[in-house]
């Protein structure tokens, strides 16, 4: 009988083992809150872009303006100053024209100087925004690496301990003692066998009867813990 649950305990390492490798496998990172954050970065990139664009362009098509008011204004001027118009009526009417382009000039000019602060900011901001995405591709793509060959080395453990598993499973010729300790390892998700310490269940550590400690002694039949209700196994 101690032959088979030793041969338990031998199945229960294992699993203990396998266990483990699943936990570990499961709790892995696989990258979803980098690539949130990349996603994040290069939407904020996306309209930081657009932005720079509507305001360069907003700058070239004032820059445009300028220098077509100027055009303008300076045919104007040309024609005011040249004396070849007497009509005064004419000539005031050139003045009112030369005044109203000088404002709308004067307005431009104050916009165009705001649209380089503009477009130096958000050049800068568009730049910050560059490198953050950039960064985060990188630790993305070197986080990956790292998961896919921890996750390798886990499905290979797990592959190597389910094979044990299967040739540790075949030592134990007890049916019924191995569907015992199946069931209640399921129960508890870890284990379903206890060595004895100290006359204490080697899990819950609860203090065992005289009369169990006993019947392991006598190792007729198998025992269970008062407490845990897991298989107990006295090593010899």
């Amino acid at each position: 009988m101690n032959t088979q649950l030793k041969a338990l305990y031998e199945l229960q390492q294992i699993d203990v083992q396998l266990s483990a490798a699943q936990r570990a496998i499961a709790a892995l990172d696989d990258g979803t809150k980098l690539r949130q954050q990349l996603a994040l970065a290069e939407k904020q990139l996306t309209a930081l872009t657009e932005q720079l664009k509507k305001s360069q362009s907003e700058l070239q098509d004032n820059e445009l303006n300028l220098k077509s008011l100027e055009t303008k204004k300076s045919d104007f001027e040309k024609k005011l100053y040249e004396g070849k118009i007497v009509n005064p009526k004419e000539l005031s009417s050139i003045e009112k024209e030369i005044e109203a382009l000088g404002k709308t000039r004067a307005k431009l000019d104050e916009r165009i100087l705001e649209l380089y602060d503009i477009v130096e900011k958000q050049q800068t901001d568009a730049a910050k925004m560059e490198a953050v995405a950039t960064q985060l591709k990188k630790r993305l793509t070197d986080h990956l690496a790292q998961y896919q060959s921890k996750t390798k080395d886990l499905q290979k453990q797990i592959e190597t301990l389910t094979a044990s598993r299967q040739a540790a499973i075949a030592t134990v010729t007890d049916r019924q003692l191995l569907s015992k300790y199946e069931t209640i390892r399921a129960r508890y998700k870890d284990t379903g066998l206890s060595k004895v310490e100290n006359g204490k269940c080697g899990v819950c550590h609860v203090g065992l009867t005289s009369y169990t400690q006993r019947l392991l002694k006598e190792n007729e039949q198998y025992q269970t813990c008062e407490s845990c209700g897991r298989i107990l196994f006295l090593e010899e």
